[in-house]
């Protein structure tokens, strides 16, 4: 039997995923109002910015997830990665609030700088981060327990940032948000820092480091080209199906809180909400990650997924039904469709790894990183998508940046992109997690057919 990781040791592998929420809604929800609300930058020209940059991690992922498959640091694989790349990445957080520009041209150019430094260098953070807790234990109770935990810090730092982001800047610059979102950036980019280096030095000597003198599974891993592997996790149909329901997940996810920022301020004259949203949502999150084992217990990896893409369906679909009539149907919408992304979220990276036990079963391929890249890319692609989204709805509508007033056609888009184009996604998210949720079925097959194949092997 696997030896337990020590809770201490837990506890700093899930702080990092502190930094994770940090640089995922700086990136997404507040970017995108600080360059069109804040610097008065065109909504559109914005949006693109953001969708661009983030296209070129359809390369750049898989191969930093191949860079850290065949890394052989005596500090591990993932680990090294954490050390060098976290305050970098930290320092890129902050460049990208402070912008000392003003002329429309050159903060654009140094915008389009900023954030593609900032898209690219994070993946050397993000892709390390999720494949470390696999290297950590093999054991799925022990991967469980980093995945709650992990969750647990999440929901703490969104409920931070969503909530605290709006005063601190407020208040750091004296009602200057431009000064104040730059002191946000700061903490954002500082925090950021500091969470991955607790992973680093929390971890030490939990990641396994393979021997390649000795390892034959290590030669084996190393001497398959990357060619070999994008093929065989292209051919792996249940990682693809992961990735994809993944990725509508991120663009519904990261839709709806942009668009949230928008949707307070116009439709309710009340940025306040965000906090209130928050609140509900960081409740019903906590609650849903630490009972998540009896969830998956019961209905599997798979099965606990569809379960979340229902609720969230169910809380979408009200608020659209009523229209936000009266906050009873806005809180009792925000609940439903919180308990079932936390289902979703809290099963993604379990679900992974069940992919790449039908990977390695069926056509041999066990390179972590690199799996672990189709979920870094969908969550970047989706935050991408998600953001830019917004920027270019408001180009359907009479919408003008920092205006006290928005007409009734741009009211009308923000409740749309609150709540149809939501529940649309998450459709497409359970018509994709249906194939994951046939393989769960397997899979104790698959494990005792690899079993064999080991035992035979010694």
């Amino acid at each position: 039997m696997e030896k337990r990781l020590p809770l201490k040791v837990k506890l700093c592998y899930s702080v990092g995923s502190m930094g994770k929420v940090v640089q995922g809604l700086a990136a997404s929800t507040f970017l995108l109002y600080f360059y069109t609300e804040i610097l008065g930058i065109h909504s559109g020209i914005a949006a693109s910015i953001i969708f661009f940059c983030k296209l070129f991690d359809i390369i750049n992922d898989p191969l930093i997830g191949a860079l850290v498959d065949r890394n052989k640091s005596k500090e591990g694989k993932c680990r090294a990665y954490l050390k060098y790349f976290a305050i970098p990445t930290g320092v890129c957080i902050f460049l990208c609030f402070f912008v000392p520009f003003e002329g429309a041209v050159l903060q654009i150019a140094y915008i389009i700088i900023t954030y593609s430094i900032l898209a690219t260098i994070s993946s050397f953070i993000q892709i390390p981060m999720n494949t470390l807790m696999g290297r950590m234990s093999q054991d799925e109770q022990q991967r469980s327990h980093l995945n709650q935990l992990s969750g647990i810090v999440s929901l703490i730092g969104n409920y931070v940032v969503v909530s605290w982001t709006f005063p601190v800047a407020a208040f750091s610059g004296n009602s200057n948000l431009r000064k104040g979102f730059l002191f946000v950036g700061l903490f954002y980019g500082m925090v950021y820092a500091a969470s991955y280096m607790v992973t680093y030095f929390g971890t030490k000597g939990y990641e396994i480091v393979e021997n390649s003198l000795v390892s034959g599974e290590s030669k084996k891993a190393s001497g398959v080209s990357l060619k070999e592997t994008v093929r065989g996790l292209l051919a792996n149909k249940v990682w693809l199906c992961i990735g994809l329901y993944y990725l509508f997940d991120m663009i519904a996810s990261t839709l709806e809180s942009t668009a949230m920022v928008f949707y307070f301020q116009y439709n309710f004259k009340d940025t306040g909400l965000l906090s209130t949203y928050s609140l509900i949502a960081m409740i019903c999150s906590f609650l849903i990650f630490c009972s998540l084992h009896l969830y998956t217990k019961r209905l599997g990896n798979a099965g606990t997924t569809l379960l979340g893409c229902c609720l969230s369906i169910s809380g979408d679909v009200l608020r659209l039904i009523l229209h936000d009539s009266c906050m009873g149907v806005l809180y009792a919408g925000w609940i439903l469709s919180g308990i079932g992304s936390s289902l979703v979220a809290g099963t993604v990276l379990l679900n992974l790894f069940d992919a790449k036990l039908y990977g390695e079963w069926k056509y041999g391929v066990k390179c972590d990183a690199v799996l672990m890249s189709g979920f870094t890319l969908a969550t970047k692609i989706g935050m991408a998508v998600g953001s830019a989204a917004v920027g270019w709805f408001l180009l359907l509508v009479p919408y003008t940046e920092g205006a006290a007033v928005q007409p009734q056609s741009v009211l009308n888009l923000l409740f749309l992109l609150n709540t149809a184009l939501p529940a649309g996604a998450f459709l497409l998210v359970l018509l994709l997690a249906i194939p994951v949720y046939k393989n769960e079925k397997k899979l104790p097959e698959m494990k005792k057919e690899l079993e064999e194949i080991k035992h035979e092997s010694i």
